[in-house]
C-alpha cells in the first residue's frame, strides 16, 4: 500500500498478508471446491435434457414425415380404387347391355363409382391437411412446395423386422447404462451425498489457522522500497464454538431427507426407464405381427378381386361380390401401409428408450442393428 501525503511529507509502503486456513469446519478440498462442482453438473445436466430433447423431437418430427407418406399413399390406394370403380361400370354396364346382368347391379356398380370418387377427393384433401401441418411443424410458410419420395414407403418396407429377436433383459441392461436422463438421476444422488457431508461438516466447530505477514519502508531512507527481510511473521489459531447450531441441525436434517427422496426418485427413474423399455418392445413386436398380418391380408385381398374378375366374367359371380372385393382390398392397402410406418415409429421409439438412437450434428438420425444402419433426415 503506498501512502502519500502533504508536499515534502514522507513516502511509505506497507505490506500486509493474512492467510486462513480451516482446520475443522469448512477444511478440505471437497468442501472448498463444493459449489464450482455442483455449478459444472449442473451444466452437464442440462446438456444431457438437451440431447434427449433432440432425440424426443427427431421422433415427433420423423412420426409427423411418415404421417404425411401414409396419406399420401392413402390418396394414390383411393386413386387406384376410383380407376379399378370406373372400369368395373363400364363392363357392368356393357353387361347389362348384353343382357347378361340385371340393370340393379350396373347401379351398384356406379354407386360404387361415386363413392370412390368421393373418397379420393377426402384422400387428397387429407393429404394437403398433414402436409401444411407438417410444414408448421417445420417452421416453414405454408406457400413452400413440399415434393415427397414416392419410394420411401417401398425403402421402409425393407427394414422391417418380421421377427425382432431383441432379448429384454439385454436390452434393459443397455437402457439403464445409456440413459442420459437416467444417468443425471443417478449423478443427482451423488450431488445429495455431498451436500449432505457438506451440511455434517457445518456441525463442526470453527477452528482456523492464521498466518499473518507484514512489511514496511525505513522512513528515514525517503523511498517507498519494502524491508522484507525486517517484516514481521505472526501465527495464530481462530476459534469459534458457536454453540447456537439450530440452524445448522435444520440443514443436516433437510439434507437427510432430501438424499432419501433423492434415492426414491432414482429408483422411480429406473423402474419407468424399464417400464419404456418393456412398452416399447412389446409395440415392436405387436407391429411387426400386425405387418406380417396386413402383408398376407392384402394378398388375399388382390387373390380376390382378380378371381372375383374371372367369375363374373363367366356369370358365376355378382357385381356386388366384385365390388366388396375391391373395398376390402382398398381397406387392406391402407391398413399394410399404417403397419408399415407403425413398425418404423415403433422400432424408433425402441432405439430412443434405450437409448441408442443418434442425432448427428446435422439433424440427421441414425439407428444401427445387426441387420443394417437407417439414415434418415430429420
Amino acid at each position: 500500500l503506498l501512502i502519500s501525503g502533504d508536499p515534502g511529507s514522507t513516502l511509505r509502503s506497507m505490506l500486509d498478508v493474512t492467510l486462513r486456513q480451516p482446520l475443522l469446519r469448512g477444511a478440505g478440498k471437497k468442501i472448498a471446491q463444493e459449489n464450482l462442482l455442483q455449478a459444472e453438473r449442473d451444466v452437464l445436466y442440462q446438456m444431457r435434457d438437451f440431447s434427449r430433447f433432440r432425440k424426443e423431437f427427431i421422433v415427433d418430427v420423423v412420426e409427423a414425415y411418415f404421417d404425411v407418406l401414409q396419406s399420401y399413399d392413402q390418396m394414390r390406394n383411393a386413386q387406384q380404387n376410383y380407376i379399378q370403380q370406373v372400369d368395373s361400370t363400364q363392363r357392368a354396364v356393357m353387361l347389362v347391355e348384353a343382357g347378361r346382368q340385371q340393370r340393379i347391379e350396373a347401379d351398384q356398380a356406379r354407386q360404387s363409382e361415386y363413392a370412390a370418387e368421393d373418397g379420393l377427393i377426402r384422400a387428397r384433401q387429407g393429404f394437403q391437411r398433414e402436409l401444411d401441418n407438417f410444414k408448421l411443424i417445420l417452421a416453414l410458410p405454408i406457400e413452400v412446395e413440399l415434393m415427397l419420395d414416392p419410394n420411401e414407403l417401398d425403402s421402409l418396407r425393407q427394414f422391417v423386422s418380421v421377427d425382432p429377436n431383441y432379448p429384454e433383459t439385454e436390452a434393459i441392461d443397455i437402457a439403464l447404462a445409456q440413459r442420459l436422463d437416467l444417468a443425471s438421476q443417478r449423478d443427482q444422488v451423488e450431488d445429495a451425498e455431498r451436500r449432505l457431508e457438506v451440511a455434517k461438516n457445518d456441525m463442526l466447530i470453527r477452528l482456523d489457522l492464521t498466518a499473518d505477514y507484514g512489511a514496511d519502508s525505513d522512513p528515514a531512507r525517503q523511498t517507498t522500497s519494502l524491508e522484507l527481510e525486517e517484516g514481521t511473521v505472526g501465527l495464530g489459531f481462530i476459534l469459534d464454538l458457536d454453540l447456537d447450531k439450530k440452524a445448522e441441525r435444520n440443514a443436516l436434517r433437510n439434507a437427510q431427507i432430501a438424499l432419501m427422496q433423492q434415492r426414491r426418485n432414482y429408483e422411480l427413474a429406473e423402474d419407468i426407464v424399464k417400464l419404456d423399455v418393456r412398452n416399447a418392445l412389446r409395440s415392436l413386436k405387436q407391429a411387426s405381427q400386425s405387418y406380417v398380418i396386413q402383408l398376407q391380408s392384402v394378398e388375399l385381398a388382390e387373390t380376390r378381386v382378380d378371381s372375383t374378375n374371372m367369375l363374373l366374367q363367366a356369370g358365376r359371380a355378382e357385381q356386388r361380390d366384385l365390388l366388396e372385393a375391391q373395398a376390402d382390398l382398398l381397406e387392406a392397402q391402407n391398413s399394410l401401409t399404417e403397419a408399415i410406418i407403425d413398425h418404423t415409429i415403433a422400432k424408433l421409439e425402441f432405439y430412443r428408450d434405450i437409448g441408442l438412437l443418434q442425432v448427428r450434428p446435422d439433424g440427421m438420425w441414425e439407428q444401427q442393428d445387426e441387420d443394417a444402419q437407417v439414415v434418415s433426415k430429420r
